[in-house]
């Protein structure tokens, strides 16, 4: 005699391949994302979203002086991190990686990958400019947070002793204190942003460049929400998996 499945067996067969195949499902995994800088956010927007993001849930004690991931000591790199620390709190919503438009969603972990090499700039006096603007520029950059011990009687740039060698030195010490915002170079249409370095001899022209090495070995934990872990020789940033 020939066996036929009554209609409960078939339902609960359709049942049970249900089940089965939602708990497959269920294990899916989708890739790690990171939140990160974007490259063409000036450094005074991403100061103000870094600190935004600091104040409001990011831990950011990696960036601070002696933190593991305080160098390179650039606002781009300090800032990649503080915005995928808040992002990673927030639990990855979408909205959390905008801070007006200077952040971005990362696929790519970025300890892996050579993502940004922002080119290092100087801040110098234009040649154009007269002696007593310059003065007057040079006056306000020592006033206002600039070093200019070096350009002193005796200083590493004291020499030669001009008022637009000495301008160029503090105009630049004031760009580099006020993280390369654009703005902070102009002094009244006197400077000019240069991508070639004006240093010479033992005079040096300080400037932040964000180079960004490979890891060197990689720990990707498979349980649920967990964080995924790399040994850099750089930095440290999380990115959660979500399932």
């Amino acid at each position: 005699m020939a066996t036929s499945f009554a209609p409960q067996n078939s339902f609960s067969l359709l049942l049970l391949i249900i089940v089965i195949t939602a708990r497959t499902m269920n294990l899916m995994t989708v890739a790690a994302t990171w939140c990160v800088a974007r490259s063409t956010a000036t450094p005074g927007e991403l100061q103000v979203s870094l600190d935004y993001a600091c104040g409001h849930g990011a831990d950011c004690s990696a960036i601070q002086p002696g933190g593991s991931c305080y160098e390179p000591n650039t606002i781009y790199n300090h800032a990649s991190y503080a915005f995928n620390s808040y992002y990673q709190h927030m639990h990855q919503a979408p909205d959390s990686c905008s801070f007006g438009g200077t952040a971005t969603i990362a696929l790519t972990d970025p300890r892996t990958m050579n993502v940004m090499i922002v080119t290092a700039t100087w801040c110098v006096a234009k040649n154009t400019a007269s002696p007593d603007e310059l003065q007057v520029g040079l006056d306000y950059a020592c006033g206002h947070g600039a070093d200019c011990s070096a350009i002193q009687p005796g200083g590493s740039c004291y020499e030669p002793n001009t008022v637009q060698n000495h301008a160029s030195y503090a105009f630049n010490s004031y760009y580099q204190h006020m993280h390369q915002a654009p703005d902070s170079c102009d002094f009244s249409g006197t400077a000019t942003i240069a991508t070639t370095d004006p240093s010479f001899g033992q005079c040096v022209y300080p400037s932040q460049r964000l180079t960004e090495g490979a890891s060197t070995s990689i720990t990707m934990p498979a349980k649920d929400k967990q964080s995924a872990t790399i040994d850099s020789k750089l930095k440290t940033f999380s990115g959660q998996r979500i399932h």
